[in-house]
This record gives structure tokens, C-alpha cells and sequence, in this order.
């Protein structure tokens, strides 16, 4: 439980950088749209990062030497 309302106070944070970082006031749909592809870009951006970090750290070789 702690680790989903984690997960949602770092993503309303960052929804919040993202508003007051772009002035983007939300009462418009067009704004709502731009916010959207912004928000969800760069979650889609943190994903593809770690998945190149995790396969990273599967290629290194973890056997440890005598």
C-alpha cells in the first residue's frame, strides 16, 4: 500500500513541475492535451530508461572471481 501511494504522490508531483514548469493553466482542453502528451511522455520516457538500465544490469556478469 505504501509503495502505490508512493507512486502517486511522485506522479502528482511531477503533473505539478509540468503545469508551472510550461504555464499551463488546465481550464482549456487544448492545455489538457498538451499536459497529457507532456505527462505521459516523459512517464514513457522514465520506462524506457529503466528497461535499458535492467537490461544492463542482466548482461553484466554477476559471478564472483576466486
Amino acid at each position: 500500500m505504501k509503495i502505490i501511494l508512493i507512486i502517486i504522490v511522485f506522479i502528482l508531483i511531477n503533473g505539478f513541475l509540468v503545469v508551472s514548469n510550461n504555464n499551463l493553466p488546465l481550464n482549456s482542453p487544448e492545455n489538457a492535451k498538451v499536459f497529457y502528451h507532456l505527462c505521459f511522455g516523459w512517464i514513457s520516457t522514465i520506462a524506457d530508461n529503466t528497461g535499458q538500465i535492467t537490461n544492463y544490469a542482466i548482461k553484466l556478469d554477476w559471478i564472483p572471481q576466486k
